[in-house]
């Protein structure tokens, strides 16, 4: 009976799709508590991505029950209207000042709060952020080459190849998250280009004498964000990035 159930779940989703968040019973549960007066979600952590499926007089509401069940006296005739209609809703003139002043809420109260009031901006949450970069580095080791991102203030990076038989081989150009990716777009490279028969070979080749460059380019690369997060072959060095004034052109 059990397998059945799980296959006909698994129909139900390939031929229809994923549930949207919005049509989850969880994400309605918190997004109309306000509106019902159901101080039990307050007692728990706030979903997030609920969160981000309400409307902005859902959030209004929920973020406004969290002073109305400690007494809160409301400004708003709308609010007061509303609120009042609840048994469990008390007005304490003295809670306004103590509210007003940042105390008597509690911890998980404060969290939710913020959660609220950043849903009502906008935000994504931290863990949903991708990671800043400017003016750290992103390095990617493999078998036999080694390349460094430098991320510079301006949205500028340079790439340096440092495992390379061009000397002080770099690009320049410009990054940006896109999504859930990093998307960079290289306009210039400068190096050294090897000249005549090589002195020794190790991992990269010597060379007696080098060629200068310094060339537009047109080269664009996209690395997927988890691919960055999962460590391997990424590693973020939060200081260090090297950016001199005029790398991009």
């Amino acid at each position: 009976m059990r397998w059945s159930r799980c296959v006909a779940a698994w129909l139900l989703v390939w031929l229809c799709g994923p549930i949207p968040a919005r049509a989850r019973p969880r994400a309605v549960e918190i997004c109309t508590a306000g509106e019902r007066g159901d101080l039990k979600v307050l007692e728990r952590e706030l979903d997030d991505s609920a969160l981000s499926t309400c409307t902005k007089s859902e959030l209004r509401l929920l973020r406004n029950a969290i002073f109305a069940r400690h007494g809160f006296c409301f400004r708003s005739r709308e609010l007061r209207a509303h609120f009042g209609r609840f048994d469990w809703y008390r007005p304490d003139p003295k809670a306004n000042a103590r509210l007003e002043g940042g105390q008597g809420l509690g911890e998980l109260e404060q969290r939710n709060l913020e959660r609220i009031q950043r849903a009502e901006r906008g935000e994504a949450p931290a863990w949903m952020r991708p990671p800043d970069l400017c003016g750290k580095r992103l390095i990617r080791v493999e078998a036999s080459s080694e390349d460094v991102y430098h991320f510079c203030p301006g949205g500028r990076v340079i790439l340096h190849h440092s495992i390379s038989e061009i000397r002080d081989d770099r690009e320049f150009g410009r990054w940006r998250w896109q999504s859930d990716a990093l998307e960079l777009h290289f306009v210039r490279a400068t190096g050294g280009k090897p000249k005549g028969e090589p002195l020794h070979c190790a991992s990269v080749c010597e060379y007696a004498d080098y060629e200068p460059f310094d060339k537009p380019i047109d080269r664009r690369e996209r690395i997927p964000r988890a691919e960055i997060e999962q460590g391997r072959p990424w590693r973020i060095e939060h200081t260090g990035a090297q950016c001199p004034e005029g790398s991009a052109r």
